[in-house]
């Protein structure tokens, strides 16, 4: 709905009302954007589309005072470019060469929105956008070889790959029905 004021709303945190300091319209709140992505050697095949369609994203849907950041997800976060305009972020996406290691994931994800976190001032919207085929095979291999080192016996087990089994097993039981 267009047009709500503060006095529209009323919120409450443990009990106590609290004050609404300003309604602001979204549109208006400039945009810092983290946009991850994935050169690992699962997307080779897909890469230079995923990439051309991220520097179009940033060129067709940042404003001018937005800025963005790029991150490669590879064998470790590794950023490409600090916050900057859309032209600049673009620019550097299509820098980016895709890799055949692994792919570091979830600490990609991470170290971009600390960088966000720590680089974009009060009053700015954060969003991290990831281009990935979301397979996180740095920390499984990670937890692979650390493994061989402590395993006692045969009670090995890794419990997120053990999940991620479960679900995929499910998924397929469940399309078989």
């Amino acid at each position: 709905m267009l047009g709500l004021k503060q006095t529209d709303f009323r919120i409450e945190e443990d009990g106590r009302p609290q004050e609404i300091a300003q309604v602001g319209d979204p549109e208006h709140v400039p945009l810092d954007i983290a946009l991850l992505i994935d050169v690992s050697a699962s997307v080779v095949a897909r890469f230079d589309f995923e990439q051309q369609a991220a520097a179009e994203f940033l060129k067709q849907v940042l404003k001018p005072e937005d800025r963005a950041t790029v991150f490669a997800i590879d064998q470790s976060p590794r950023m490409i470019q600090p916050l900057t305009t859309a032209t600049a972020a673009a620019q550097s996406v299509m820098t980016v060469k895709a890799q055949r290691g692994y792919t570091a994931f979830f600490d990609s994800v991470l170290a971009a929105a600390k960088y966000l976190d720590q680089s974009s001032p009060t009053g700015r919207r954060r969003i991290v956008v990831v281009i990935s085929d979301g397979d996180d095979t740095a920390r499984i291999r990670a937890t692979l070889q650390s493994a061989r080192y402590s395993r006692s016996g045969n009670d090995l087990r890794l419990v997120g790959v053990d999940a991620q089994n479960q679900l995929n097993q499910k998924g397929v039981q469940e399309t078989q029905q």
